[in-house]
């Protein structure tokens, strides 16, 4: 069940929101086994739909909550969950906290969100995409706002990011040496915060792509908006315990969330 799920948010994600991902594939892959770190959802701290209650579903297939975040900026909350098959690919499942955001946002997420029903007994929901309507008009204002917020209102339920772990390439020493590989090939990196978020002394490397443009249905049109991007990482030692890090930087998932900010 839960190979399946991640198998069908990969093809959602694949097609929907990250087009480049194929071309992805087919440079790395020249370099070692493509393996998934982790991905990202992302959601809105409503009842129905917060991490909490989405928590439930991931605790349904064999994840456990290990770790929690906080983005007060972005006015973002996260957790990070591992399944008890250490093989399979850690989630990162972040909210907008609604309730520091503008009453018009608020109003919106409430009218639109309170009359619906999720079926929590499906987890394939998490890749449903949008069910609901928002006009570009509505989108360009919460985006100034909110990024978050506008992606996900945009596009709905789906996986944010993939992560390709560096670890698992076995012709590859470094994430640096990785980034110059995709610099060469004309793909498009998020230099927020730097190419490279962390460090090795703090167990994790990252760094992503810019998200591809994609096209959307609004309720008055198709417009072409930001998606979803790709991500790397290389994880290393903790000096405390001599084990692998498998958590996130705040930090540095912060400058990871502008991976789909507009150009």
């Amino acid at each position: 069940m839960v190979k399946q799920f991640i198998s069908n948010l990969w093809l959602d994600y694949s097609v929907r929101l990250c087009p480049s991902s194929s071309n992805i594939h087919h440079i790395v892959g020249d370099y070692g086994s493509i393996t998934t770190d982790h991905f990202a959802l992302r959601t809105l701290n409503l009842p129905q739909i917060n991490v909490q209650s989405i928590s439930l579903l991931l605790q349904n297939i064999g994840y456990k909550s290990k770790a929690s975040y906080i983005f007060r900026k972005k006015k973002l909350y996260a957790e990070h969950f591992e399944h008890i098959d250490k093989k399979l690919p850690k989630i990162f499942l972040s909210q907008l906290n609604l309730q520091d955001c503008s009453k018009s946002l608020q109003k919106f997420c409430l009218d639109k969100f309170t009359k619906m029903s999720f079926d929590h007994t499906n987890i394939d929901f998490l890749f449903s995409g949008k069910t609901w309507d928002i006009s570009i008009n509505d989108y360009e204002k919460f985006l100034k706002e909110s990024e978050y917020a506008a992606w996900f209102l945009a596009h709905g339920f789906g996986a944010n990011h993939f992560t390709i772990s560096v670890n698992a390439l076995n012709k590859i020493k470094s994430l640096s040496e990785l980034n110059e590989i995709l610099i060469q090939n004309k793909i498009i990196m998020n230099k927020n915060g730097g190419l490279i978020k962390g460090s090795e002394a703090l167990g994790l490397e990252q760094s992503s792509t810019l998200a591809d443009h994609v096209q959307v249905q609004f309720s008055d049109g198709f417009f072409y908006i930001p998606g979803g991007f790709y991500e790397f990482s290389q994880r290393y030692k903790s000096i405390d315990s001599g084990r692998i890090f498998n958590g996130f930087i705040e930090a540095s998932a912060d400058k990871i969330f502008e991976s789909t900010n507009r150009l």
